[in-house]
């Protein structure tokens, strides 16, 4: 008894599809293994404290304006401080984007149109 055509083409599209399935599983799994061997921490990481300072301290401030003047140029830095993280121009733009569906009402317009 032979298969039709359709089974059997069926059957060899899900066998090479599982073949290469396994091999890039293979692959996958076996560069993750040389990257992990031969990446080195460049340096050992001090300890992270707990306390952060509110400001940077003058040397940190020196120190980044140094990198930032020979990266950029001579360059004035005004100020030096942590980003805010807010979400103050996601509601913006949210109410912009839901005031621009409102149309205007004109005097003879009544409320239900």
């Amino acid at each position: 008894m032979t298969l039709p055509i359709t089974v059997q083409i069926y059957l060899l599209a899900a066998v090479v599809s599982f073949a290469v399935a396994g091999l890039i599983h293979l692959l996958v799994v076996t560069l993750d293994a040389t990257r992990r061997r031969e990446v080195s921490p460049p340096f050992v990481a001090a300890q992270p404290s707990t306390a952060r300072p509110a400001t940077p301290t003058p040397a940190q401030v020196a120190a980044i304006s140094a990198a930032l003047n020979e990266v950029l140029g001579s360059y004035r830095i005004v100020r030096i401080e942590t980003a805010e993280r807010g979400h103050t121009w996601v509601s913006g733009a949210r109410a912009a984007q839901h005031d621009s569906h409102h149309l205007a009402r004109s005097p003879g317009r009544s409320p239900s149109q």
